[in-house]
């Protein structure tokens, strides 16, 4: 089980090098690598479970997955999109969650703002998809409303909630050229769905 404090980890097995020859600490990508041989089961035992509807499964399946999604994010950041993101600085990112991005671009020397409505903490479970979780590093507590403070600033949205508002409202707001959303392939497709992801796409399609 993972534990609530970052500082328990290891340094990481599969190290990634910055430009200048340092270490990126990424361990959540080397956990993912690390699970490699793994994988291909998980993804059958999903297949098998949706097929033969076992809930049981489906809901351990689920949970493993949450206790990653929970300590880290909902997406896995690599070194590749970490320079996309790094070259489209100053960045401000809005729902960033545990900061867990915003930690390994500020590695990169990446100026990043990151806010989220409710910051993740120890004490407290008010994020609900970050309980009694500590961040990675700085969030403030805002919402697509600090868009307004640093208009000049790229936005960086990383896997909205689904079936919220927050990713339409917060690509409403904003009044920049450029803007960097991390989300699923398969959900650039939905565009009639109801959660934040297709409301993104179909505020891009109007």
């Amino acid at each position: 089980m993972l534990t609530a404090s970052r500082h328990v980890y290891p340094r990481a097995p599969f190290p990634y090098e910055r430009e200048h020859g340092q270490l990126l600490d990424n361990p959540y990508l080397d956990i993912w690598a690390s699970l490699r041989s793994s994988r291909a089961q998980r993804a059958e035992d999903m297949t098998g479970a949706l097929l033969a509807r076992d809930r049981a499964q489906l809901r351990r399946l689920k949970a493993e997955r949450n206790e990653y999604t929970h300590r880290y994010a909902y997406a896995i950041p690599t070194l590749e999109a970490l320079e996309v993101l790094r070259k489209c600085a100053p960045l401000i990112e809005i729902g960033a969650g545990t900061g867990y991005w915003a930690w390994l671009l500020r590695q990169l020397g990446t100026d990043i703002l990151c806010y989220d409505a409710r910051p993740p903490a120890l004490e407290d479970d008010q994020n609900r998809f970050h309980a009694r979780t500590s961040c990675w590093t700085d969030v403030q507590p805002g919402d697509e409303r600090k868009l307004n403070e640093h208009p000049a600033r790229t936005l960086f949205l990383c896997w909205p909630p689904p079936g919220e508002s927050m990713a339409r409202d917060t690509l409403c707001r904003y009044r920049g050229d450029t803007f960097l959303l991390r989300r699923r392939a398969a959900a650039a497709k939905r565009r009639h769905g109801s959660d934040g992801r297709s409301r993104v796409h179909r505020s891009l399609a109007d």
